[in-house]
C-alpha cells in the first residue's frame, strides 16, 4: 500500500470531520474515522493488484506491481481476495458495536459489486474498437469510479458522523457523478500524458485497446482516415503502433481540450454546489472540487 495517493482513505475521514459536531470529534471517534480510510484504501488496493494482472501492467505507486514481486504471478490474485476479506474482519473488530455497521457493509459491498461490473464492462470493451464510445466509456466510469472513489468516501463519512439517512447525498449525487467521471477521465489522460516519474506508474492503456477517454475522443473527432489508423495501430504493444496513437491524439489537440474540459468542469462544479446544496454536504462537494484543481496543477490523477 505505500506510495499511493491515498485520496479516498482521507477523504473519508475528512468528511467525517466535516460532519461531525467540534463537541463530537473525540479522539476515539477520529481513530475511527482513519480506521474506516484504511479499510477503504486496503479495498481500493485489492482491486488494484487484479486490475494490474488484467491489464498485464508493469509498476504500480513506482515499483513493479505485485503480481511481479517475488515471483508471485496469479497467487497475487488470491492476495486480492484476501485484503478484501480482511477487511471485513477490520470492520467487524472496530465498528461491530456501532448502529451504522450494517449500512457500511452494505454501501461498501454496494462499492465491490458496482466496481468488478464496471471492470468486466472495461475488459469486454477492450477486444475492439467498435466498443469505444461515450456510452459504453460512461458506464465503466459510473460503476468503476463514482460508486468507489466519488460516493463512497462521502456515504462513509455520513454514516459514521451519526447520520443514518443517506436522503441527504440524493441532492449531492449528480455533482458527485461529475466529480467521479472526473476521476477517471483525468487518470485516461494522465496514462498518456504524464510523466511516469510523477504518477508512478507504467501506462499501456493504448497496448491494451482500452476504452479511455483519450481514444472516445479520438473517435468522436477523427475523420474517417484517423480512425482507420486507429483500427489499424490501437491494441497494439509494438512502440512504432503506440507512437502512432500519441501523435494521433496530439493532431487532435487533446492535451488542449482535457485542459478545457477541466476548467470548464471546476467552474461548473464550483456554480452547481453554490446554487444547489447547503449545509455541511456543501462543505465536503466544495472540498472535493478543490482537490480536483489541486490534482490538475500537481501533474497526478487523484484516484
Amino acid at each position: 500500500m505505500p506510495g499511493g495517493n491515498r485520496y479516498c482513505g482521507v477523504m473519508t475521514a475528512e468528511t467525517h470531520k466535516i460532519l461531525t459536531p467540534d463537541h463530537q470529534q473525540t479522539r476515539e471517534n477520529l481513530k475511527l474515522a482513519s480506521y474506516l480510510g484504511w479499510c477503504f484504501e486496503i479495498i481500493l488496493d485489492s482491486f488494484n493488484a487484479l486490475d494490474d494482472i488484467l491489464d498485464r501492467s508493469e509498476m504500480r505507486n513506482g515499483v513493479p506491481c505485485w503480481y511481479l514481486q517475488n515471483n508471485l504471478g496469479n497467487l497475487a490474485i488470491v492476495d486480492g481476495l484476501l485484503l478484501q476479506c480482511g477487511t471485513y474482519h477490520i470492520l467487524r473488530k472496530y465498528f461491530g458495536h456501532l448502529d451504522c455497521y450494517l449500512q457500511v457493509i452494505e454501501v461498501i459491498n454496494e462499492a465491490i459489486y458496482r466496481t468488478h461490473v464496471g471492470l468486466r464492462t472495461d475488459i469486454k470493451a477492450s477486444e475492439d474498437t467498435k466498443f469505444i464510445s461515450t456510452k459504453i466509456y460512461q458506464d465503466i466510469a459510473i460503476n468503476t469510479t463514482f460508486y468507489a472513489a466519488s460516493l463512497l468516501p462521502v456515504s462513509l463519512g455520513l454514516l459514521l458522523s451519526g447520520h443514518k439517512d443517506l436522503q441527504a447525498l440524493k441532492k449531492a449525487e449528480p455533482i458527485l457523478a461529475e466529480q467521479g467521471l472526473y476521476y477517471v477521465i483525468e487518470n485516461d489522460y494522465f496514462d498518456c500524458y504524464g510523466d511516469p516519474k510523477v504518477i508512478k506508474k507504467l501506462a499501456n492503456d493504448i497496448q491494451e485497446g482500452k476504452c479511455c477517454w483519450p481514444a472516445v475522443v479520438c473517435m468522436e473527432l477523427a475523420s474517417p482516415e484517423q480512425k482507420a489508423i486507429m483500427k489499424e495501430n490501437y491494441g497494439k504493444a509494438d512502440p512504432k503502433c503506440v507512437a502512432r496513437i500519441k501523435q494521433l491524439y496530439t493532431d487532435l489537440n487533446l492535451p488542449q481540450i482535457f485542459e478545457d474540459y477541466t476548467v470548464d468542469l471546476i467552474n461548473r462544479l464550483e456554480r452547481d454546489i453554490e446554487n444547489t446544496l447547503d449545509g455541511d454536504i456543501k462543505k465536503v462537494t466544495l472540498m472535493l472540487t478543490e482537490a480536483i484543481s489541486y490534482s490538475r496543477h500537481r501533474g497526478r490523477p487523484i484516484y
